[in-house]
C-alpha cells in the first residue's frame, strides 16, 4: 500500500469519526491531510492536472450546492469530497461521491420505512462516503 493511500485512509476516518461522535467536520483536519496530498500529487512523475482540477471542482460544485440548498448537504462534506478530490483525481472521486449519496439514501429510506426518521432528519455523510471507498477498493473498482 502507497504512502498516499495511507494518509488517505487515515484522512477517512479520522473525519467519519468526528462527523459520528461531534456531528462535524473540521476544516483544520482536513487542510492538514490536503497539504500533503497536494505535495505528494506534485512529485509524482507524470501527474494528472486535469484530474486534480476535476476532483476539486467536484467538491467545490457540492460546497455550492451546499450553500444554495440551505445545507441540504453540510459544507464540511463538501470540504471532505474536495480534499478527497487531491487524493482520488475527479473521476475515482465522484465514483466514491455517487456511491456515498446512494448508501446515504438507502439508509435514511430504511430508517424512513422503520419509522426511525422522517425527512427532515439528517445523516452524517463522511460514514458513507468512508464505506463506499472501501466497498469500491476492496471490489477493485478503485
Amino acid at each position: 500500500m502507497q504512502i498516499m493511500q495511507l494518509i488517505y485512509i487515515a484522512f477517512l476516518i479520522i473525519n467519519t469519526v468526528t462527523d459520528l461522535i461531534n456531528r462535524r467536520i473540521y476544516v483544520g483536519i482536513n487542510f492538514f491531510f490536503a497539504v500533503p496530498a497536494l505535495f505528494l500529487f506534485v512529485t509524482q512523475e507524470q501527474p494528472s492536472w486535469l484530474s486534480l482540477l476535476g476532483g476539486i471542482l467536484g467538491g467545490a460544485y457540492l460546497y455550492l450546492f451546499s450553500l444554495m440548498s440551505k445545507e441540504a448537504v453540510g459544507e464540511g462534506d463538501a470540504i471532505v469530497v474536495t480534499v478527497s478530490g487531491i487524493f482520488l483525481g475527479g473521476g475515482k472521486n465522484a465514483a466514491v461521491l455517487m456511491g456515498g449519496l446512494l448508501l446515504t439514501g438507502l439508509c435514511g429510506g430504511i430508517l424512513m420505512l422503520c419509522k426511525k426518521a422522517g425527512k427532515k432528519s439528517e445523516l452524517p455523510f463522511a460514514p458513507f462516503f468512508t464505506l463506499s471507498y472501501m466497498l469500491l477498493y476492496l471490489g477493485g473498482v478503485l
